[in-house]
């Protein structure tokens, strides 16, 4: 069956060949434009042809309405246009009023705010994050160094701590399972393996907090070690964690990636700058999910 009022028929297109498509549960034949109106313009088509180039056969549903059959293509068109535009509303990050958990060692717990930050995916509790309360810097931020965002901080040192409220995963793409870790800083390895993988260098790496005991910064191998526990491979787990975009709001947001397909949530860090009488501000971003190019 062809749509009506076209002047078309199934005699127009026998000799042609057929792309299946499947719009709204329903698969029907797409053919190509009519042997008839082929060599004319595009930006002219002839009156017998208004503006329809494909004309669809209808194998599965006969008795389906050609309305239904284009409303499901509008649809089809109208949700892959606006893919980026509802994609910015699957994660969402609040204001969390409860103190850090159980499980976290006291030495830490003492170190972290008494309340967090909750992100969201798609409504539901994804993740949950404490902050340390001042984290010791080196000088007040004042931009990277090469591929270093962040050279004030000391490899090793405790950012907080995270706990996934379902399975999560780092920027390897590696299965992160629900739980509380704690979070600190790290620098990715100069090495062949690791080429291409960011043109900046730097990590939250998590680790289980019953292993991860001390608010002291942690030396390179025993950091890597306990950190891919977490994963359960041979690879820490690690988080991107990059400066605030221009455009994340003030205080705390979560921002997309199209790029690179990735949502970060941007969260105010705290540091006890060294001489420094008041801590002083950082906003970074921590990849939430999203995983390097392979």
């Amino acid at each position: 069956m062809f749509t009506e009022g076209t002047g078309l028929t199934e005699a127009n297109y026998k000799d042609e060949p057929v792309v299946m498509v499947k719009i709204s549960g329903a698969t029907g034949r797409v053919r190509p434009v009519a042997p008839e109106i082929r060599g004319r313009s595009d930006l002219d088509p002839p009156p017998s042809d208004p503006s329809h180039r494909f004309r669809f056969l209808r194998e599965v549903h006969p008795g389906m309405s050609t309305r239904v059959l284009g409303t499901g293509l509008l649809f089809f068109v109208l949700s892959t246009a606006s893919h980026s535009a509802t994609a910015e509303d699957s994660y969402k990050i609040e204001p969390l009023k409860e103190a850090p958990p159980e499980g976290v060692a006291s030495a830490i717990k003492g170190d972290l705010n008494g309340q967090g930050y909750r992100v969201l995916k798609m409504g539901k509790p994804f993740a949950e994050v404490w902050l340390r309360k001042a984290i010791p810097a080196s000088a007040k931020p004042a931009g990277a160094a090469g591929n270093v965002q962040f050279p004030i901080l000391k490899e090793g040192e405790l950012l907080g701590v995270l706990r996934f409220a379902t399975e999560g995963q780092d920027y390897r793409d590696q299965a992160i399972p629900t739980g509380l870790y704690t979070m600190r800083y790290g620098l990715q390895p100069i090495n062949g393996a690791h080429l291409g993988v960011s043109p900046f260098r730097d990590y939250a790496l998590l680790l289980p907090a019953a292993k991860d005991t001390t608010t002291a910064p942690l030396a390179k191998k025993g950091l890597e070690e306990k950190s891919a526990e977490a994963a359960g491979t041979s690879h820490p787990a690690v988080l991107m964690l990059l400066t605030a975009p221009d455009s994340a709001k003030a205080g705390t947001s979560v921002v997309r990636d199209d790029a690179k397909d990735t949502w970060g949530a941007v969260v105010p860090l705290a540091l006890a700058v060294k001489g420094g009488s008041a801590p002083a501000p950082l906003t970074v971003q921590l990849i939430i999910s999203g995983a390097a190019a392979p």
